[in-house]
């Protein structure tokens, strides 16, 4: 909270001519529609310029979005429009806000606001846990309460009060998400489960994630650059192509602005775990033309399993051209490199998960280095251009080429232990020593407003195209006889293959999609309380992957025509409820035992749902009741066993509610029930009727922070996951669990500067749990007792 917000608004107004100096300067505006509020934290954050007020006179009202080349009269003009405020400047970097009869200055006329840079939420803008707009859901900045469907936004406030290092625990309290279900080549590219499906795909490059809306894998997420993370519930094929049903993870990266601002933050806690970070960002030219921003992150991170370890360096470079008050270019460099060991999880035997201590390795060797090692580049550029208030282009472009070398060493072969002595006795070692992993991604979008008679419409019109290509040596070497005892493991003399003997003795693989999608969007406010979406996507795709030239020849082609359409209708300004219906053109499947391609997986789904929003946007929630059913996935030919055909089918139907912001002043919370009902409804394989794995029936969460005073701040939350299946046969349960969190923090201010002293502790009560199996065969222990301690000092 801004202390100085409770300075009456009626402080002496003093020189005229401040006034004027202040408002000649030019600043680049970038403020989404919000609170007023938090609007005005942004205009303080992106000029400099200190705006005067008490909460009374703000309380409930919501600005305008303001975003362009600017002076601070004319941003606050627009941000005020409508809101019956006046201001007043005193000084060269202080404004005061008032209403009209303190005499400060004259009433603003409501205006209709349109602008260049405008994105789904500022950074430094939203110093909440909820956020009143997003731009996942439409690639438009629109308010959440005007959007058809679910869209979650957790903000920077969440991710600090949290301190949450990585993308599983941001996403802890989110509804309908569940931990991520294995799958992928490194600890990045785990696939996390959205309303009952996985994000994973079929094939090798694992889960996916949208980075500024680019769609990635495997390059790891350094949270300390993170602005905040939009979760969009439900298929998104209409805007972003071939995606899975349940949902879409869109990691929003943090800009340059114009305002200095500079951290410098170190963490850490038990099991060795390190993190650095420093964030920088500030105006290169006196007139703001040129913006830079960057930061650097490492982590050395331990695990409560010996030998399993995560460490990463991240540096990112990025630069804003204002190239005038119509034009805009960003360009953005990403280097990290990673080293990570793979834990093994405890075996499944004879339909229970075997009680072995959950910090034991069962390896068949102690590992001298970690499994793997990568190395990724990234490099994105947008460009932005305003032809006028109406029309804006813009686009983007990225590549990325991820060097991959890992070699898992001396795993047990966990299908294979007896269930009466616990012995296994084949193992493996596995190794890709030197994958190469690279996306090429370019978008063009064209948005504008216009209006037909009384109709007023928001259009979207785009295309993009996207290639991702996996290839490298993949080794495989089967170890038999063993004598290997889970329930007393000793190390064996098994000895490891060097990165140059796993190249030399692979087999090649490769897979790569390419595929090319226009698309179009129309938001139409029929007036002002109903709001309709239309649109539609056309996608051509194809895919390939095998371990042969002749595989690579033959790519399986498939094209799809997606709609989407929703209705909101808005009787109140704190109440909306709406309806979508949207369909989702998924991952190939490969082809046939006689080489005829399989058909792709589909999805539909059918949500309705309620929001409201309290205390001029201070407090939202939204309740979901959805119907998504997901088809073509493989299973075993009913004409013959040994084959497989694309006739499955599975459905989720479920509701989710949540609820995040603030209650009082000093009172935050996050609060969150979802209730999923899972079913395979076609299969051949024995598991029709079953339930999808990983999957709890109910899980919620509540997270309270409270200031206790300006400067000390104290919040403790719950996770609870109920029994989940462990497997597709619904042959063995995960049991449910209860995590509790707490945290304490202390701001020291030191001038401008202030000197922050937080600690976390996730799990307090130290409960033995699971946060998941992979593929049926283990259970994944998670952490005991973390304590997360960290000084921040920024100014």
């Amino acid at each position: 909270m801004n202390p100085l917000r409770h300075l009456p608004a009626a402080l002496p107004l003093a020189a005229y001519i401040a006034s004027a100096q202040a408002g000649d300067q030019i600043y680049h505006f970038n403020i989404p529609a919000q609170s007023l509020a938090a609007a005005l934290d942004a205009l303080a954050a992106q000029s400099g310029i200190k705006p005067f007020y008490s909460d009374q006179v703000v309380a409930g009202k919501t600005s305008h979005a303001v975003s362009g080349g600017l002076t601070a009269a004319q941003a606050l003009q627009q941000l005020l429009s409508g809101t019956g405020l006046s201001f007043k400047f005193n000084g060269d970097h202080a404004v005061a806000i008032a209403p009209p009869d303190t005499g400060a200055a004259v009433t603003l006329p409501s205006i209709t606001v349109t602008g260049i840079f405008a994105n789904s939420a500022s950074e430094d803008s939203n110093k909440a846990y909820n956020s009143v707009a997003a731009s996942t859901a439409t690639k438009t900045d629109t308010l959440l309460m005007e959007t058809p469907g679910s869209v979650n936004v957790i903000t920077r406030k969440q991710i600090e009060d949290r301190q949450s290092w990585t993308p599983e625990e941001a996403l802890k309290y989110t509804a309908g998400v569940n931990s991520p279900s294995g799958g992928g080549r490194t600890p990045y590219d785990q696939a996390f489960i959205l309303r009952g499906f996985s994000t994973g795909e079929t094939g090798d490059i694992g889960g996916f994630y949208y980075r500024d809306g680019f769609r990635m894998s495997g390059i790891p997420i350094a949270m300390g650059n993170v602005e905040r993370i939009e979760l969009l519930k439900g298929p998104a094929s209409v805007l972003y192509g071939r995606a899975e049903p349940g949902g879409l993870i869109n990691v929003v990266y943090k800009k340059p602005q114009a305002s200095p601002h500079y951290v410098i933050e170190q963490q850490f806690g038990n099991y060795d775990f390190y993190r650095t970070n420093v964030d920088a960002t500030g105006a290169l030219t006196d007139n703001n033309k040129l913006l830079y921003r960057f930061n650097l992150q490492n982590v050395n991170s331990e695990s409560f399993v010996p030998y399993v370890e995560n460490n990463l360096l991240s540096l990112s470079p990025q630069l804003t051209w204002n190239i005038s008050d119509h034009t805009q270019m960003n360009v953005q460099l990403d280097y990290s490199r990673t080293e990570f060991t793979f834990p093994q999880g405890n075996p499944v035997i004879g339909g229970q998960i075997a009680d072995v201590p959950h910090e034991r390795l069962l390896e068949l060797y102690k590992p001298t280095e970690p499994d793997g090692h990568s190395e990724n580049y990234v490099a994105a550029v947008d460009l932005t251009h305003q032809f006028n208030d109406n029309w804006k282009l813009k686009w983007n472009g990225l590549y990325a080429n991820q060097e991959l070398n890992w070699i898992r060493g001396g795993r047990i072969t966990i299908s294979d232990i007896d269930t009466d002595t616990g012995i296994a006795n084949r193992g493996s070692i596995i190794a890709e020593p030197n994958d190469n992993r690279e996306w090429w991604f370019t978008q063009l979008n064209l948005t504008g407003s216009f209006a037909t008679f009384s109709i007023k419409h928001r259009m979207l019109m785009g295309f993009d195209y996207l290639r991702e290509r996996f290839h490298g040596p993949q080794l495989f070497i089967p170890l038999n006889g063993l004598n290997y005892n889970v329930f007393s493991p000793r190390e064996l003399s098994i000895p490891r293959p060097s990165r140059e003997q796993a190249i030399a003795g692979g087999d090649w693989f490769e897979q790569s999609n390419d595929w090319f999608g226009i698309y179009l969007q129309d938001q139409v406010d029929l007036t002002d309380r109903l709001h309709l979406t239309l649109g539609g996507r056309y996608d051509n795709a194809d895919n390939y992957q095998g371990y042969s030239p002749e595989d690579a020849q033959r790519p399986v082609n498939n094209e799809a025509l997606n709609p989407r359409y929703g209705i909101v209708y808005q009787p109140f300004n704190w109440l909306s409820t709406y309806y979508q219906y949207q369909e989702s053109f998924g991952t190939n499947n490969g082809r046939s035992f006689d080489g005829k391609p399989f058909s792709p997986q589909t999805a539909q789904q059918h949500e309705i749902g309620v929001k409201t929003e309290f205390f001029g946007g201070a407090l939202s929630s939204n309740l979901a009741i959805f119907h998504l059913t997901k088809q073509n996935l493989l299973t075993t030919d009913p004409d013959n066993d040994s084959r497989q055909r694309a006739i499955g089918e599975a459905a989720s139907r479920g509701i989710e509610w949540d609820v995040a912001g603030r209650l009082t002043e000093r009172l935050s919370l996050i609060a969150a029930y979802t209730y999923t009902d899972t079913e395979i409804t076609a299969d051949n394989d024995g598991n029709l009727g079953k339930k999808l794995p990983n999957v709890p029936n109910s899980s919620g969460n509540l997270w309270l922070t409270y200031d206790v005073t300006d400067s000390f701040k104290v919040g403790s939350g719950a996770y609870v996951a109920g029994r989940r299946k462990g497997d597709s046969g619904n042959s063995w349960d995960l049991p449910g669990y209860v995590r509790m969190d707490a945290m304490a923090a202390y701001k020291f201010r030191i001038g401008r500067s202030a000197l922050t002293a937080q600690v976390n502790v996730n799990n307090v009560l130290d409960k033995e749990y699971y946060v998941n199996s992979n593929a049926g065969l283990a259970a994944y222990p998670g952490a005991p007792l973390t304590v997360l301690g960290s000084l921040r000092f920024e100014y």
